[in-house]
C-alpha cells in the first residue's frame, strides 16, 4: 500500500483538485471550520476595431466593463455537515457587437449610430438594393462605387444591467463518502433561471482514491427586451412562430411617434424557455506523497431557446439576373435575428496533474480540457500554474491557452448567389433560405485565446487571507490552433483585477470548490487560528445594522472587516408635501417641456465593504468602497408629452424601465474617541466621500440623455461626512444616538448639478434576551436639501443672441431639481447574533428593517418604501 501523503502537501494537492469544474476534493476530513469570503473584481475590454463608416462624427462607444461583487459563507451544523450560501452581483456597461457586415453594406443616420442598411425603399416593402462585384462577389460601397469588403463590428451601447445570483448548498461527510446538494437562482433583465444539483463522492484505498458523480438541472425563462419596432430588422420569423420561442408585441409606457405619452407604446419582447441538464463523473488519485491526478468526464444537453436575443445576422442575396451591362449584382440585405439549432449536446474531458515540490515549497499544476458538441465546435484548453509559498505569502503565476473551431452555422455574414426568396406579400420567405441555421455571434467563430496573470495572497492575520489577482486576456482569430480563425475585426483584449478577503473561523480551512458560476479566483488554504485580540469591547457593538460609523475598536493594531448590504424599494403613488398628488399636478410640475412618464417603482441594491484599522486605542481609520445597482420602472403620465430639443427627435420611445449600476463613491474616515461618563462611549468621525462613482449614466435607448439624479451611482463631488456617536449599556439594556451629515461644498459637478446636503439624527434602544442575541428599535429623522443646478443635456440649443447651451430633455419629474429633497421620519426594527465560536472577538451578523413613518417632500416625488439593512462584521 502506498504511504499516506503528509497533511500539508495533501492539502495543497487536494486544493488543486477542487479547482477542477465538477470535481470534489478527495478528502474525507470532518467539517472543522466555518469559512467566509468576499471578492470584488473589475473587468474591462479594449482593442476592438472601430470604423466610423460614412459619418466622420460617429463617436467610439464606451468599452465593455463589468463590476462584480461575490461573497459567501459556510457554517457548520455539526462536525459532519454544513450549509453554504454564495451570492454574486454583476453589473455590465458599455458597448458590445450586435451584428457584423462588410463596410459596403453599412450606412449611418446622423452620426449617432451605425447600422446594416436594410431599410425598405421609400414607398415599397422591398429592401434597399446594395451591390457586390459580379466576379469576386465583394461588396461595393454605394457612395463611392469602390469595393468595400472589410468586415466590421456594428456596436451597440445599453444602459448598465445587473445580474444577481444566489446559491444554497448542504454538505454531509461520512467516513468514506461525501454528499453535496445545492439550489441556485439567477435574475437579470432578460433571464430568470433556477437550478438544482447534487454530487456524491466515494473514497477507496485508504482515502487515496475518490470517485465523484454529479448531476444538475437548470430551467431558464427568457424575456428579452428588444425595444420599439425597427424598419431595419425583420423579426417575422419569430413573430409568426406557432411554437417555441416567439417575439411578441407588448404595450409599454413611453411616447408615440409624435411625442405624446402613452401606455400602449408597441415594444417587442423575445420570450422562450431553455432547459439544461448535465452529468459528470470524476476520479481523483493520490499517486505518491507529492503527486495527485484528477480526471473527469461530463455531458451537458441544452434545448429550447439557445439564441442570443441581442445578436443579429445580415443575410444578403446577390441576384444573378441583374442585367449583364452592370459590373455588379443587385444585392438586397436583410437584418434578422440569429437562428440556432434547438438542441446542443456537449462532451467535456478534463485532466489535472499537481505535484508538490518540497525543495521549493511549491506546487506545479497542469490542466488540460477537451470539449466537443454537435454544433461543430471543438475546443481545447491548456493551463499551467505554479503555486509558490514564502512564509505568509503565496505567489501563483499562471498561463492559459484556448482554441476552438467554428460552429457549422457561423459566418460573419451570409451571401447567397440567388434572387431573394419571396412570399406572396413580397417579403423574405424564411422557409426557402438555403441554410437551416445562422449566427454571427463571434463566440461561435474559430479563434484562439491566451491569458496570463498572477494571484498574490497574503495571510494578514491567522484566520484571514488577502488575495489580489490580475489577468490579461487576448482573443484573436490568428491564435487559433492550425490557422483558419476569424478575421481581425473580431479581435479584442481584456483586463481583470480582483481583490478578495477569505476567512477561516477557528482553524485551517478545508479546501472546497466554489460554485463554478460564482468563483472569481482559485480557492486558497487558510492557516490555523491561534492568538486573538480582544474585540468584544467594541464601542457601539449593539448598534442597529443601518447605523454607519457606530463602532470603534479599543485595541491598538486591531483590524475589522465588515460587509454591509442595503436593499431599498420605493413604489406606489407620487406625493407632494405629505399628500398624494394627481397626474395633472405632476404634469404641471414639468413645465412647458412636459413629462411623458412618471416613476412607479425604484429598487436599489448596495454592497459595502468596511475596512477598519486601529493604530491606537483612541483613533480608528476606515475605508469603505460601494458597489450598487438600481432599476426604475415608469408609468405613462396621463396627458404627458415629450419635447425634443436641439433637433434630436427620437420618435416613439419605450420609457417603461431603465437600469444602472457599478461602483459608487468611496468613503474614507478617521474616528476619534471622546471623553464620556462611566458606562458610556462617545466618538466623532470625520469622513470624506471620494467621487469614484459615475454621474454620466445615460438612457441608451431612451433618447441618450442622462438618467435622473437618483439613478447615478455617485455624486460627482468631494463631500464631507462628519458624525458624532454616543452609546452606552447597562446589563441587558443598551442605547445610543448619532448625529451625522453629508455636506457638499462644491458648486457644480461635471454634469451641471450638486446633490443636496443631508442632516440625520437617530437614536436606538437595545435589549439582550441572551448573551448571543440582541434586539433593537430605532427612530430616524432625515432632512435632505434639494439638488442645486440641473442636469446638463446633450441637446444643443441656440438662443436669439447666438449663445449655445445644452439642455436636458425631460422624461420624468425625477429629472427636475425642484422635485428633490424633503424631511423624513422612519422607524427601524433590528436583531443581531454573535457568531458561534467568535464570541471572544464579538463578531456578529445584524439585520434591520426600516419603514417610513412620515415624509414631507419638496416638489413631486415617488412615495418611499422599506429598507433592509444587513451587516456582518469580523474582527482580527
Amino acid at each position: 500500500m502506498a504511504a499516506r501523503a503528509p497533511a500539508d502537501a495533501l492539502q495543497a494537492l487536494m486544493m488543486a483538485a477542487a479547482a477542477l469544474p465538477n470535481m470534489v476534493p478527495a478528502s474525507a476530513q470532518a467539517l472543522e471550520v466555518d469559512q467566509a469570503y468576499l471578492n470584488y473584481s473589475h473587468y474591462s475590454e479594449g482593442g476592438r476595431a472601430f470604423v466610423r463608416g460614412p459619418a466622420s462624427d460617429l463617436q467610439r462607444p464606451d468599452a465593455l466593463q463589468v463590476d462584480t461583487a461575490r461573497g459567501g459563507a459556510r457554517l457548520r451544523i455539526d462536525d459532519r455537515s454544513s450549509v453554504s450560501l454564495d451570492f454574486s452581483q454583476d453589473t455590465w456597461s458599455g458597448a458590445t457587437p450586435y451584428a457584423t457586415a462588410p463596410l459596403g453594406f453599412l450606412a449611418t443616420t446622423t452620426g449617432a449610430s451605425l447600422y446594416v442598411d436594410s431599410n425598405p425603399l421609400a414607398g415599397t416593402a422591398l429592401p434597399r438594393y446594395m451591390r457586390v462585384d459580379r466576379q469576386t462577389l465583394q461588396p461595393i460601397a454605394l457612395a463611392t462605387g469602390q469595393r468595400a469588403p472589410q468586415i466590421v463590428n456594428v456596436m451597440t451601447s445599453a444602459s448598465p444591467e445587473t445580474r444577481h445570483q444566489g446559491r444554497l448548498s448542504y454538505a454531509r461527510e461520512w467516513d468514506e463518502a461525501g454528499l453535496d446538494l445545492n439550489a441556485s437562482l439567477s435574475d437579470e433583465p432578460d433571464y430568470w433561471s433556477r437550478s438544482f444539483g447534487g454530487r456524491l463522492r466515494l473514497d477507496f484505498n485508504s482515502k487515496l482514491t475518490s470517485l465523484a458523480m454529479g448531476a444538475s438541472t437548470k430551467r431558464s425563462d427568457i424575456d428579452a427586451r428588444l425595444g420599439t419596432i425597427s424598419n431595419y430588422i425583420d423579426y417575422r420569423l419569430y413573430q409568426n412562430a406557432q411554437s417555441g420561442s416567439r417575439i411578441v408585441s407588448v404595450p409599454t409606457a413611453g411616447t408615440d411617434s409624435s411625442g405624446l405619452a402613452t401606455d400602449q407604446n408597441e415594444s417587442l419582447r423575445w420570450r422562450g424557455q431553455r432547459k439544461d441538464v448535465a452529468f459528470n463523473v470524476g476520479l481523483t488519485q493520490v499517486i505518491d506523497r507529492s503527486t495527485v491526478m484528477s480526471t473527469s468526464l461530463s455531458y451537458a444537453r441544452s434545448e429550447g431557446f439557445l439564441e442570443n436575443p441581442h445578436k443579429l445576422v445580415a443575410l444578403a442575396f446577390a441576384d444573378p439576373t441583374t442585367p449583364s451591362a452592370f459590373n455588379f449584382l443587385r444585392t438586397p440585405v436583410f437584418t434578422v435575428p440569429e437562428k440556432r439549432p434547438d438542441v446542443r449536446n456537449q462532451f467535456t474531458w478534463n485532466l489535472h496533474l499537481a505535484r508538490y515540490i518540497g525543495r521549493f515549497d511549491a506546487a506545479a499544476h497542469i490542466d488540460y480540457s477537451h470539449s466537443r458538441d454537435d454544433w461543430g465546435v471543438r475546443a481545447d484548453t491548456l493551463e499551467l500554474k505554479w503555486v509558490q509559498t514564502a512564509g505568509a505569502w503565496t505567489l501563483t503565476p499562471r498561463v492559459r491557452y484556448y482554441t476552438q473551431t467554428a460552429a457549422e452555422f457561423y459566418s460573419p455574414y451570409f451571401l447567397f448567389v440567388q434572387r431573394f426568396p419571396q412570399d406572396s406579400s413580397g417579403n423574405l420567405d424564411f422557409s426557402r433560405i438555403p441554410v437551416d441555421n445562422w449566427s454571427s455571434d463571434q463566440r461561435l467563430s474559430g479563434f484562439g485565446a491566451i491569458s496570463y496573470g498572477v494571484i498574490v495572497s497574503r495571510r494578514v492575520f491567522d484566520d484571514m487571507r488577502l488575495d489580489i489577482s490580475y489577468e490579461r486576456y487576448r482573443h484573436a482569430g490568428s491564435l487559433k490552433w492550425g490557422g483558419g480563425g476569424e478575421d481581425r475585426f473580431a479581435d479584442f483584449h481584456s483586463d481583470m483585477i480582483s481583490v478578495g478577503l477569505n476567512y477561516a473561523f477557528g482553524g485551517p480551512a478545508v479546501p472546497r470548490p466554489m460554485p463554478d458560476e460564482l468563483a472569481a479566483t482559485d480557492p486558497h488554504a487558510h492557516h490555523a487560528h491561534h492568538d486573538h485580540h480582544e474585540h468584544n469591547d467594541h464601542a457601539g457593538a449593539d448598534a442597529p445594522a443601518g447605523v454607519m460609523d457606530a463602532h470603534m475598536m479599543s485595541s491598538p493594531g486591531a483590524f475589522m472587516a465588515s460587509y454591509s448590504y442595503r436593499f431599498t424599494r420605493q413604489a406606489g403613488h407620487m406625493v407632494t408635501g405629505s399628500r398624494r398628488a394627481s397626474d395633472a399636478e405632476v404634469l404641471a410640475s414639468c413645465g412647458s417641456l412636459g413629462c411623458p412618464v412618471r416613476p412607479s417603482e425604484m429598487v436599489m441594491h448596495m454592497h459595502m465593504l468596511h475596512l477598519m484599522y486601529a493604530p491606537t486605542a483612541d483613533i480608528n481609520l476606515m475605508l469603505m468602497p460601494h458597489l450598487m445597482s438600481m432599476s426604475m420602472k415608469n408609468d405613462a403620465l396621463q396627458g404627458g408629452f415629450y419635447t425634443s430639443l436641439g433637433g434630436h427627435s427620437h420618435g416613439a420611445m419605450d420609457l417603461s424601465a431603465h437600469t444602472t449600476g457599478g461602483f459608487g463613491d468611496t468613503t474614507a474616515a478617521v474616528l476619534f474617541r471622546l471623553p464620556a461618563p462611566a458606562g458610556m462611549h462617545a466618538h466623532a468621525a470625520l469622513g470624506v466621500s471620494i467621487p469614484t462613482g459615475s454621474i454620466d449614466e445615460r438612457m441608451a435607448h431612451h433618447g441618450g440623455d442622462l438618467m435622473d439624479f437618483g439613478m447615478q451611482t455617485g455624486s460627482g463631488t468631494w463631500d464631507l461626512m462628519p458624525s458624532l456617536t454616543l452609546a452606552g449599556s447597562a446589563g441587558r439594556r443598551s442605547w445610543g444616538g448619532q448625529l451625522s451629515a453629508v455636506l457638499r461644498p462644491d458648486h457644480r459637478n461635471k454634469s451641471g448639478c450638486v446633490l443636496g446636503d443631508v442632516l440625520q439624527a437617530t437614536g436606538w434602544l437595545g435589549w439582550r434576551p441572551s448573551s448571543r442575541f440582541s434586539l433593537s428599535v430605532r427612530g430616524i429623522y432625515t432632512a435632505q436639501g434639494s439638488v442645486r443646478g440641473a442636469l446638463k443635456g446633450e441637446n444643443e440649443v441656440l438662443d436669439a443672441f447666438g449663445n449655445t447651451s445644452y439642455v436636458h430633455a425631460v422624461h420624468s419629474p425625477a429629472d427636475l431639481a425642484s422635485n428633490t429633497g424633503g424631511r423624513y421620519v422612519d422607524i427601524g426594527f433590528g436583531a443581531s447574533m454573535v457568531l458561534p465560536g467568535r464570541e471572544r472577538e464579538g463578531d456578529r451578523i445584524a439585520l434591520e428593517w426600516i419603514m417610513p413613518v412620515s415624509e414631507k417632500v419638496r416638489g413631486y416625488q415617488l412615495e418611499r418604501g422599506h429598507t433592509l439593512a444587513l451587516n456582518w462584521n469580523m474582527s482580527f
